[in-house]
């Protein structure tokens, strides 16, 4: 069963591994794991959000009002939620699949990770030797 068309403009879908250009399309055939959790099932995704032609995903601009956090967790959420998605690495949405732009995308998607876990590290490691450091 697919999801009702909604009654929006949309850009047409970029070539699979294409840069995104906000169509919708990814959001439109599914919901993402993410929307599940937060929304249960649902015909279209609650946090999917017109903006002109483009497509926009609440959760990612503001993850705060779609899942009942501090707003000061909007950053980190974000940058959390753009990780799970793989936001970013090109189109993944439709039935042209390339075997070749996969491979990229998922490298890409891996490289992003390890880039975030070993940022992490570091602001843990600054923070805990600040803590450290004797005030006053």
């Amino acid at each position: 069963m697919s999801a009702p068309e909604p009654d929006w403009p949309r850009l047409p879908k970029p070539a699979f591994g294409d840069p995104c250009n906000s169509c919708g399309l990814c959001c439109l055939s599914g919901q993402c794991p993410i929307s599940l959790g937060a929304f249960g099932e649902q015909a279209v995704c609650p946090a999917l959000r017109p903006d002109g032609e483009q497509m926009r995903c609440g959760l990612m601009l503001e993850p705060a009002v779609y899942l009942g956090t501090p707003a000061w967790s909007d950053g980190p959420l974000r940058e959390a939620i753009k990780l799970m998605l793989a936001s970013g690495v090109g189109c993944d949405a439709g039935r042209d699949f390339d075997e070749a732009a996969s491979a990229r995308m998922m490298r890409d998607a891996r490289e992003r990770v390890a880039i975030a876990s070993l940022e992490a590290k570091l602001m843990f490691n600054l923070f805990t030797e600040r803590r450290e450091v004797p005030l006053g």
